[in-house]
């Protein structure tokens, strides 16, 4: 199952399609962010530099992506999406990406953990 969501800045969870996150983000770019925008590093950045936190499950793996002050705020949505909605198996990995945003800045710093095992650790991440 390859499945994504946007927590956005407001604590709204949003579905979107398999890998649709980006395009979920351009479709709906002015109405969210009130203004077209200059070029696609916009549309993979802005998110993320206006608080929102992306959550894909991709094969077992859930891949969190948004600055460390997002993520901490929405980590009970988070743990919500990941283990309410997305979760099929119990063995999977989630990786927390803090400002690793798509195109800017590519560099971020990355945590992974292995469930069940690690999810005290995981809880104390979010």
């Amino acid at each position: 199952m390859n499945q994504t969501f946007w927590i956005s800045n407001m604590g709204q969870i949003i579905p979107c399609s398999p890998n649709g996150h980006y395009a979920y983000i351009e479709q709906n770019y002015e109405r969210l962010f009130g203004k077209k925008p200059l070029n696609e590093a916009e549309i993979h950045d802005k998110p993320y530099l206006h608080g929102w936190v992306h959550i894909q499950n991709h094969f077992n793996t859930f891949n969190v992506r948004g600055n460390p002050q997002a993520i901490k705020q929405y980590g009970s949505k988070i743990r919500d999406v990941i283990f309410d909605r997305l979760m099929e198996e119990r063995q999977f990995t989630v990786n927390i990406e803090y400002n690793n945003k798509a195109m800017i800045n590519n560099f971020g710093t990355s945590y992974s953990f292995n469930m069940p095992d690690q999810f005290e650790d995981l809880r104390r991440a979010l």
